[in-house]
């Protein structure tokens, strides 16, 4: 017996309503479980491929801790100060990264690829950086190590005026400190680490206990750019000599650039806000200047600035700046503006909060110990897009001198000395391109490229 079908307004008579059949609703349950289940297995066997395929090429060693920079102010061939009662003196191991200086410093001089490397012009060749102690010890007369005091600032003083008379006489390298973001396969990746150029084996890289994306250290003061994996979130730290945390601001970008005044008292910052490379198109950067003592921003963003061109102010919706590098005055500074599609290099002061344009096609500029030279990357064409060149800008004559480097470096390079430029690239070798080495060139365009680093990047020198 079929019971009547009660007829609703808008419908036609004998209309019947159907519904689903009764096993569908458990079927599309059971559907959405055997999904996640799914899910959940192919997430485990990600995390378990990855983690073999980290296992399979990341050492299980650590590098050897150093608890302050005032450990490294005794200058070479002198003990360093004796810790303190109570206090723990780290116990220096073997590394992959030790060795004879010969062999951390010269173990792969020429560069991997790119054409090779114009020949040096004829005349007098500049002796130029030591690296691992292959030139003999400079007979210059200056007083033993054990005259001279171990630690303190006149520790540090002595130890300049070391590094300075070796510039003179063929041994630039002699006393000097490095600190630099490792970048190793090891449980150390990705640790400020220090090295002392020119030292034994058992005086080798050492890390600090801070992890950084980047890196600087100036005066009193240093800057470690850091990223919350978990969270993805980026800070800022101002730390001491002794590693300690002083200051820490929140990033609103990826970390890219950071460089401190010559006294420490401000710091630079560059992140992108969009983008993750300067290869990108449409990538937008934020620079802010800190002050490290007080932990206050004192310029927000660069593109608050005044800037002005022949004198007239110009502003766009596009300007980005980034790679900015200080005087000796700590106020005055030069970065890099772009607008427009172009590049300009432009100087300025905090003070003012002005800027002028001063030259186009200059990128991450960083001026030499002299104040006389900015080293900066050019763009250049490469391939179907682009790369960049290292050059040097004489400030007086705008004259530019290409550099020996001829592979595309895409970094803000550092002055070793007023003879030699320090940058990081690649290591090709290595499984990931997280791997970077540092390498050297002099800055006179002769020469050509040498490896001063293995697994290192970010290099800043204590001066």
């Amino acid at each position: 017996m079929t019971t009547p079908t009660e007829d609703r307004p808008g419908r036609p008579p004998g209309h019947r309503t159907r519904t689903a059949p009764e096993g569908s609703a458990s079927s599309r349950t059971i559907a959405f479980v055997l999904l996640c289940v799914a899910a959940l297995v192919l997430a485990a066997g990600y995390a378990w491929w990855s983690t073999a395929r980290r296992a399979s090429f990341v050492q299980d060693v650590t590098l050897p801790p150093i608890g302050s920079l005032a450990e490294l102010e005794a200058p070479l061939g002198r003990e360093a100060p004796a810790p303190t009662a109570g206090e723990p003196s780290p116990t220096p191991r073997a590394t992959p990264h030790d060795g004879p200086p010969g062999a951390r410093q010269s173990a792969a001089r020429r560069p991997e690829e790119g054409p090779p490397a114009p020949a040096p012009p004829t005349r007098e060749p500049d002796p130029g950086p030591a690296t691992g102690g292959e030139r003999p010890a400079p007979e210059s007369g200056r007083a033993p190590a054990a005259d001279r005091p171990a630690s303190g600032a006149a520790g540090r003083a002595a130890a300049a005026n070391d590094a300075a008379e070796g510039a003179v006489n063929g041994g630039s390298d002699i006393g000097r400190d490095l600190l630099f973001r490792h970048t190793g396969l090891d449980e150390s990746f990705g640790v400020a680490s220090v090295e002392r150029l020119g030292a034994a084996a058992d005086e080798g890289r050492r890390a600090t206990p801070l992890r950084c994306d980047r890196v600087d250290f100036a005066g009193e003061r240093g800057v470690c750019l850091t990223t919350d994996r978990f969270y993805a979130t980026h800070s800022i730290m101002v730390f001491d000599g002794a590693f300690e945390p002083l200051h820490r601001l929140p990033l609103h970008g990826v970390p890219s650039r950071a460089r401190l005044a010559p006294n420490g008292r401000l710091a630079a910052v560059t992140v992108f806000v969009s983008g993750h490379s300067y290869l990108d198109e449409g990538f937008s950067t934020e620079t802010s200047i800190v002050d490290t003592y007080t932990g206050e921003r004192r310029i927000a963003n660069l593109e608050e600035l005044d800037v002005r061109r022949d004198g007239a102010p110009i502003r766009a919706i596009d300007f980005n700046f980034w790679g900015v590098t200080f005087a000796a005055d700590s106020d005055r500074f030069y970065a890099t503006l772009a607008t427009g599609g172009t590049m300009h290099l432009v100087e300025g002061r905090v003070s003012t909060r002005r800027a002028d344009v001063v030259l186009e096609g200059v990128e991450c500029p960083s001026l030499s110990p002299d104040q006389t030279r900015i080293v900066f990357k050019r763009r250049v064409p490469l391939g179907l897009g682009f790369g960049w060149r290292l050059q040097v800008l004489d400030l007086r004559s705008h004259a530019v001198t290409p550099l020996a480097e001829l592979r595309s470096v895409d970094d803000q390079a550092e002055w070793l000395d007023d003879a030699t430029v320090l940058y990081a690239l690649p290591d090709r070798s290595a499984p990931t391109p997280m791997v970077t080495d540092v390498w050297q060139v002099p800055a006179d365009g002769s020469g050509m490229p040498e490896l001063l680093l293995k697994g290192a990047s970010s290099p800043a020198v204590l001066r």
